[in-house]
């Protein structure tokens, strides 16, 4: 298996701006970067081993891609998606 590299998370505004750029649905996100979307942007953010785990369990949904060095990544639209659904059946 290829060695993770590192590379450095971006903030929450950092993925915005490129989303307003791009496009919603051309930012992959990682895990520790879907952690800091989904606290939006509060300090601390969910780990990357949480979203992890949650995929795992199957309490988040959202189709994965494997990147570069086979990490899990996936779409910006589709985690927005994932909590607007989210929200919406708790007030139910």
């Amino acid at each position: 298996m290829p060695r993770k590299t590192s590379c450095k998370t971006r903030t929450f505004e950092k993925l915005f701006q490129q989303a307003e750029k791009v496009g919603f649905e051309n930012v992959f996100l990682t895990d520790a970067e879907q952690g800091i979307v989904r606290t939006g942007g509060a300090t601390p953010p969910i780990k990357a081993a949480t979203i992890a785990n949650r995929r795992y369990r199957g309490e988040i949904n959202i189709e994965v891609f494997r990147g570069a060095n086979r990490e899990t990544l996936s779409r910006l639209s589709d985690v927005l998606a994932d909590m607007a659904g989210r929200s919406k059946r708790s007030a139910a």
